[in-house]
């Protein structure tokens, strides 16, 4: 989709995109952009960090493994 297509567009500045294995494996990660990572974490490189995604009724914890340059 396009939010895909976006974010696999721009630079990564730490860590690694989406690998097939996460996919088959159904891992819980995550990539963030440079600004996400900041008002989420206070810093840019947080690869290895954990946080909480989804709704109230179901969150899953989510490891970083890419911090892009910013989306916009």
């Amino acid at each position: 989709d396009e939010d895909y297509t976006n974010i696999n567009s721009k630079t990564m500045l730490y860590g690694r995109r989406f690998s097939e294995i996460d996919y088959e494996e159904g891992r819980n990660v995550i990539l963030l952009d440079e600004d996400g990572a900041k008002k989420l974490f206070g810093r840019v490189n947080v690869v290895g960090e954990k946080l909480q995604v989804g709704s109230s009724s179901r969150k899953v914890t989510a490891t970083v493994i890419g911090i892009t340059e910013n989306l916009n």
